[in-house]
């Protein structure tokens, strides 16, 4: 192996590793470039104790330091960690945004600052729309009476008006009601009929199919104002049979008047 491939391998060995990726990075170097001179010497180097610093060897396996130099030579460190290295390579990308940092403390309330000063009052604004027209309000109370007006002066008499045409003669619409009974056997009792409502009595009287049914009492009632219904009394006479009567009622509408009659 030249020592150009020689130094170029230990440059990259060097550039991504410790010194014992160095060291191993000759190694397997030397191991690829002498391959036939390893086979022959394998069993003798096997045999052999490690070389002190400054002894010639061919891979770091053959020195007591681990390291064989690009002299050829076991050293404490490979010269080329010291002189070899190259050139700086380019900026890497940034890398990533860090997140962010927590908010920080709310700073203090700062002064108050002077009141400004008044401005000018501005112009007059146009009239607004009117309103709605509001609800009716209620009624007043009524006022107080008004004094009595002096009697005015006496009207002169009117004219006498033209007679009516007489009108025809009115007449009396009565109305005959009736009101069965019936009377048990040896006893007395009423038997009444009475007119409509606002109708007045004008006569009555009775009629009955027993023969021994006596008649006591027949008149109008209320027998002490205005008679509107009639009434009377019958006596059973019989021991055996009931007695049926009736009692009638002429009446009129009060306030009816008959016609005149003849003079």
């Amino acid at each position: 192996m030249d020592g150009q491939r020689f130094d170029a391998l230990t440059r990259a060995a060097v550039d991504g590793a410790s010194r014992r990726g160095v060291l191993k990075g000759l190694g397997a170097a030397f191991l690829s470039g002498a391959a036939g001179v390893v086979g022959l010497r394998g069993h003798r180097a096997a045999a052999q104790t490690c070389r002190p610093d400054g002894s010639t060897c061919i891979n770091g396996t053959d020195c007591c330091s681990g390291t064989c130099g690009t002299n050829r030579r076991c050293g404490a460190t490979p010269p080329c960690v010291t002189q070899c290295i190259g050139a700086t390579g380019p900026a890497g990308p940034p890398g990533p945004t860090g997140p962010p940092g927590s908010p920080g403390a709310q700073g203090a309330s700062g002064a108050q600052g002077a009141t400004g000063a008044t401005g000018l009052m501005g112009a007059t604004g146009g009239a607004g729309p009117g309103g709605p027209t509001g609800a009716t309000g209620a009624s007043g109370a009524s006022g107080p009476t008004g004094p009595t007006g002096t009697n005015g002066a006496t009207g002169s008499t009117g004219a006498t008006g033209t007679s009516g045409a007489t009108g025809p003669s009115g007449g009396i619409a009565a109305q005959v009601r009736s009101a069965g009974c019936t009377i048990p056997h040896s006893s007395s009792s009423n038997c009444s009929v009475s007119c409509n409502p606002g109708d007045v009595a004008t006569g009555g009287g009775f009629d009955t199919d027993a023969a021994l049914a006596d008649i006591r009492i027949s008149r109008p009632t209320p027998n002490d104002a205005t008679p509107t219904g009639w009434t009377a009394r019958f006596r059973n006479q019989s021991n055996v049979n009931v007695a049926n009567v009736t009692v009638y009622v002429v009446c009129v509408p009060s306030g009816a008047t008959g016609p005149t009659g003849p003079p």
